[in-house]
């Protein structure tokens, strides 16, 4: 991502000073443009979110994308600066496309917003507490579910989750593949150019 700045003046001995001053130090400006793409990102980040699942499905990303946080980038030199996520869907999220199986033979995608909430996955419920049955819907990449029988808690789901089951019910769908849409929440947009190009950038040369 990059920002390009013409500026033009004639006339103006204090301008002219105030601007030799603001180019020979860019830093504080190339800083405001990381705190304000960092927060435009987590912004539309939130707002794509299907608010059915309560804000779950990228809770881990959107608290990626605070200043100061373990898997944030926020970075910042004396000529450039860069924002972003180093979490390793961050990327996947943003630009969408064809995700399948990298081990195993089926992707397990959590079907309530409190499953998403919990980070938890088939691996970590208690052998027997989920049930395959096939999935008799109309999309093809789907091929069954796991369902929660409402058995008692035990064990480390008994440490993770209290007494309160998820289910009884469909906890996961079982998928060959998904085709993730985009949600281009780092992407610099017109309005968001408009902000650095101009108020931003003023307020940087003093005016």
């Amino acid at each position: 991502m990059a920002v390009t700045l013409t500026v033009t003046f004639a006339g103006d001995v204090d301008m002219h000073q105030r601007l030799q001053g603001a180019v020979a130090d860019p830093k504080p400006f190339l800083k405001e443009v990381a705190v304000f793409g960092m927060a435009r990102a987590q912004e539309r980040l939130l707002a794509s979110l299907n608010p059915d699942d309560g804000g779950a499905t990228s809770g881990h990303l959107v608290n990626s994308l605070t200043i100061g946080g373990v898997d944030a980038i926020f970075e910042l030199s004396d000529t450039q600066t860069a924002w972003g996520s180093n979490l390793r869907y961050a990327a996947q999220v943003n630009e969408g496309g064809f995700i399948e199986p990298k081990t195993g033979k089926a992707l397990a995608i959590p079907l309530t917003p409190q499953l998403k909430r919990s980070g938890l996955w088939p691996r970590d419920f208690e052998p027997g507490q989920l049930t395959f049955i096939h999935y008799t819907g109309d999309k093809p990449n789907i091929f069954g579910l796991l369902i929660d029988a409402g058995k008692p808690l035990e064990g480390k789901q008994r440490k993770k989750r209290g007494q309160t089951p998820f289910g009884p019910g469909p906890l996961f769908a079982l998928a060959y593949w998904v085709n993730q849409v985009g949600k281009h929440y780092l992407e610099i947009r017109e309005e968001d150019l408009e902000e650095i190009a101009g108020p931003m950038w003023q307020r940087h040369i003093g005016l």
